[in-house]
């Protein structure tokens, strides 16, 4: 069989296109899968043509039961591989997820592609046997011979390239003992891959039995938010001003040791450079921030001070404003003001252009209020149009305005989507302050990214609530 990528279906259970599954798809979230091959689905196909009784002779009639096993395994056929589009086609799998215990733990919908196989097998094995019979016995065995050579030369998906491995690690051993003798806290290591598989990420997993820390790395096919986030197209760590920041949440994640790995920086995709330079530079320039650096064979490694974790925010403790009494106002986009605060993450307003420092949201409260903090939350898939460097102004009754944030948020994301699991909130918790209207200012500036507000939530300090 030939080896291609599909993703028929993914392991979130989101809605597919439906896509002929004859089609060579990229990589993507879904399993690597197993195409059968033009030639076995082409057997197959006689399988199923024989059910018209014209298809057979006097001379050999058709089996009792042909028509019944044909049959049969053509609908297992024609089920499962409506099973591997997932929930996001109407069909039985959306009913066996409501009523199965355990579907909901099946992670590829496109794994009913086992079945697909064993039934497209049974097919084409029917449909050999209907065209060899109706051969000379030599014809038929040179036909057998040829259909054999046939699968063999299809199926071949080419050499295997293998990546050199030494369990022993050598390169990393003095690493590794300087991380087993250092105390607890969760190792980085630097250039970080997202979901898709990198072999030097299993290399830091397989270090972890040497030294004993956590670390932020790791494969299981899963992908997850932290990850992801650091080694997608969107990562902090490839725009230095922003890396001191990156430093800052990650330390409150319990994060203590980053390792940087030079070698491995060339040719890393997502990443603005091709060395482990800037990066370099940008931890040493965060001395602040840095307790011990060390130079361990080729591997640069800092381990980071520690730092008061901020609480986490108590959205009990504070009373929820309403969207319903906001009035919001943009920059760019008035048609798309709505989604800012219509409840759904998946909805948002945008400046429908990159970040340039000049992009503003303004929400108007229908009175003075106290506010206790506000949430910018967005969904896995918009993390990275989060706002480089966010302003936030109170405007009181009378027009005066007091600033009470003005920093990067990348710290607050970074932990919003660990503790959140979800979704990517940004919370900011605001002193106290007599806000009538208020300014969302975005001053960074990227080169694709564009400014974006998923969902705004708003919390005010009442007398019942403190």
């Amino acid at each position: 069989m030939n080896a291609f990528s599909a993703s028929l279906g993914d392991y979130w259970h989101r809605p597919v296109d439906l896509v002929a599954w004859t089609t060579i798809l990229p990589v993507g979230e879904g399993e690597r899968m197993l195409f059968p091959g033009v030639l076995t689905v082409a057997i197959a196909a006689l399988a199923i043509a024989s059910l018209n009784p014209n298809s057979w002779s006097a001379r050999l009639p058709r089996p009792k039961t042909w028509a019944w096993h044909v049959g049969l395994y053509a609908g297992v056929l024609a089920l499962a591989v409506w099973c591997t589009f997932g929930p996001g086609v109407v069909g039985p799998y959306r009913v066996m997820l409501r009523i199965l215990p355990g579907m909901d733990g099946l992670r590829v919908p496109a794994r009913f592609i086992v079945v697909v196989s064993m039934a497209l097998a049974v097919l084409a094995a029917g449909g050999a046997a209907w065209l060899l019979t109706r051969l000379t016995p030599r014809v038929a065995a040179s036909v057998a011979l040829v259909l054999c050579a046939a699968l063999v030369v299809e199926g071949y998906g080419g050499r295997l390239t293998m990546c050199a491995f030494s369990p022993a690690q050598q390169p990393r051993q003095a690493l590794n003992a300087w991380l087993r003798a250092s105390p607890p806290g969760a190792v980085v290591e630097l250039p970080i891959s997202g979901p898709e598989l990198a072999p030097f990420t299993l290399e830091y997993q397989l270090s972890t039995l040497a030294h004993g820390h956590p670390i932020v790395n790791g494969y299981s096919g899963y992908g997850y938010g932290l990850q992801d986030f650091l080694g997608g197209p969107a990562s902090p760590l490839a725009y230095t001003d922003e890396l001191p920041h990156t430093l800052r949440g990650l330390r409150q994640l319990g994060v203590r040791y980053v390792v940087v790995h030079p070698s491995r920086f060339e040719k890393r995709p997502g990443f603005r450079w091709t060395d482990a330079g800037p990066v370099v530079e940008a931890i040493d320039r965060a001395a602040d921030q840095v307790e011990e650096r060390r130079t361990l064979g080729e591997a640069i490694a800092w381990r980071l001070a520690d730092i008061r974790v901020p609480p986490v925010f108590d959205e009990g403790a504070w009373k929820k404003i309403e969207s319903g009494s906001l009035t919001v106002s943009a920059s760019a986009m008035p048609d798309r003001v709505k989604y800012a605060t219509d409840g759904d993450v998946l909805t948002r307003w945008f400046s429908n252009a990159p970040q340039r420092g000049t992009e503003w949201v303004r929400i108007a409260f229908d009175g003075e209020k106290d506010l206790a903090a506000l949430r910018i939350q967005a969904s896995r898939e918009r993390t990275g149009d989060y706002p480089r460097w966010l302003l936030v102004e109170s405007e009181s009754e009378d027009g005066s305005k007091t600033t009470m944030f003005d920093d990067s948020v990348v710290a607050q994301l970074i932990v919003g989507m660990v503790r959140d699991g979800r979704t990517s909130p940004i919370v900011i918790p605001l002193p106290p302050n007599r806000t009538r209207v208020l300014w969302l200012h975005q001053r960074g500036h990227t080169r694709t990214w564009h400014g974006s507000v998923p969902e705004l939530t708003f919390w005010e300090r009442t007398p019942a609530a403190r």
